[in-house]
């Protein structure tokens, strides 16, 4: 079920802080950008939007990128650390390696699954991200978000068999 009132309290934490910097109208807006336009990313936005409607208050876009991982966040010169890139290419190959006899249904389903998992780690380390000390915590509490992301999941699929 899904706690209104932590919800609440969460955006307004978040705005909180976007106010004491220079406001931001893409960061306070619970809608998010994806370059280039994927359906993929889009089906799991969505997916993440049914569990929190206020989910990616904080983030400017979602990018589809290469790299070593399935995703990550970035600050300093040229950066922002408010952009979330995801290797879709990466999560694709690893879900065809291990799910390797699954229905196309099946394997749509686990990809959306594996991308929102993906941009909630991912925006753990946005909400952790401090102009002053830049991401604090390390990996503690982007774990923590996808940990928490996995739960809702888990029981919103529960509850569509």
């Amino acid at each position: 079920m899904i706690n209104i009132k932590n919800e609440f309290e969460q955006s307004y934490t978040i705005m909180k802080k976007l106010g004491q910097q220079q406001t931001d109208p893409e960061l306070v807006s619970p809608e998010v950008k994806v370059e280039p336009a994927d359906t993929y990313i889009q089906k799991a936005i969505n997916l993440l939007k049914q569990q929190n409607s206020n989910f990616f208050v904080g983030v400017r876009k979602v990018v589809v990128d290469t790299g070593e991982g399935f995703g990550h966040v970035a600050s300093g010169p040229g950066q922002d650390p408010a952009v979330i890139h995801i290797n879709l290419q990466k999560i694709k190959s690893e879900l065809k390696s291990k799910l390797q006899g699954a229905s196309p249904k099946q394997f749509d389903k686990e990809m959306v699954r594996q991308i929102a998992l993906t941009i909630s780690h991912e925006k753990g380390h946005v909400s952790s991200y401090k102009p002053e000390t830049g991401f604090v915590g390390g990996e503690a509490p982007a774990e923590a978000s996808e940990s928490a992301m996995m739960q809702k999941l888990n029981s919103f699929h529960d509850r569509l068999k």
